[in-house]
């Protein structure tokens, strides 16, 4: 059996993270609707940076796609497969390079865009649903490279969502294809991951509170969790860097509904703080997603909480 040497992603011990979900989706608190490429070229990056400061975050995780396959960036593997699905500007490698400055880690997340009524045009494009699946999956590594190669170095991580959709084995599954006996590659695409920074940090999601593992080449626990109950016994789970992942206001994590005002914060201040505690003293890592909407405001209740636990835990 093949032995992987996992990364120890040691800039996750005792991280305290944030993440929002700009998407294709995303709409704005007030005005009208944006196109995505629109959106995307009027971003305010430094108002976003701004924001993400303030909350103390030291690593950030960042949508590249989500329900819908589409880049904030140029991808010219995205562009042959589906054209109109990318942007001009490189709004994913200026926030790259601003992160970096700051010295906060970023993890892009990539969701094959694949999962049940999510995508059809996507769906066709990739081949996900025609006979020679290697050809499907080579598409999808090739997109992944193509960023991954792109960005190089600037890229700590990689947290890859809806495997589920692509594997059958664990004990969530959303495959609405025929598959059969075939298996998805994980560990090429791991390779893809890595093939722009050879120390990214690699994760699979198999889903809510789920620690199932497709494949032993991964680097840190997915840990997406509805809940704050997680005690952990030391810096890693299951061989892999202890991370956990949960929403700090809205729950559906995509801010979805034009002319709808942010949802009201999930949990207690002393909750929230006792969680993060828990999980960072042990080395681990904890990851919040703030609500945010179409022109780039983050839901200021929700970094008024980050900002005030984080500064608690500097502190100590």
């Amino acid at each position: 059996m093949r032995q992987y040497k996992r990364n120890a992603c040691e800039f996750l011990a005792g991280s305290s993270g944030i993440s929002v979900h700009w998407t294709s989706k995303s709409q704005p608190l007030t005005g009208q609707t944006k196109p995505y490429p629109e959106a995307v070229e009027s971003f305010d990056l430094n108002f976003f940076m701004e924001q993400v400061k303030e909350t103390g975050a030291r690593h950030l995780i960042f949508t590249t796609t989500h329900g819908e396959q589409y880049f904030a960036g140029p991808n010219p593997v995205m562009d042959y497969l589906l054209p109109g699905h990318t942007c001009k500007r490189d709004l994913l490698g200026e926030l790259a390079e601003a992160l970096r400055k700051e010295d906060i880690r970023l993890i892009f997340y990539y969701n094959h865009s694949c999962n049940p009524n999510a995508s059809p045009d996507w769906r066709a494009a990739s081949g996900y649903d025609e006979d020679n699946l290697d050809l499907f999956a080579s598409r999808i590594l090739s997109v992944v490279e193509c960023m991954s190669r792109r960005y190089g170095k600037l890229v700590d991580g990689w947290w890859f969502d809806s495997c589920y959709s692509l594997d059958s084995r664990g004990p969530h599954k959303t495959v609405s294809t025929e598959m059969g006996d075939w298996r998805f590659p994980w560990e090429a695409l791991a390779g893809a991951a890595r093939s722009g920074n050879k120390d990214a940090a690699v994760t699979y999601n198999a889903g809510v509170d789920i620690p199932f593992f497709y494949t032993d080449d991964q680097d840190y626990y997915a840990g997406e969790t509805n809940s704050l109950n997680f005690i952990p016994d030391g810096p890693f789970f299951k061989g892999l860097r202890l991370h956990q992942w949960t929403c700090l206001d809205n729950a559906r994590w995509v801010h979805r509904e034009p002319e709808t005002a942010f949802p009201p914060l999930l949990y207690k201040d002393d909750e929230v703080f006792a969680f993060s505690e828990r999980i960072t003293r042990a080395g681990g890592a904890v990851t919040f997603n703030l609500d945010i909407d179409q022109n780039a405001v983050i839901n200021p209740v929700a970094i008024e909480q980050i900002k005030n636990m984080n500064a608690v835990l500097s502190s100590q």
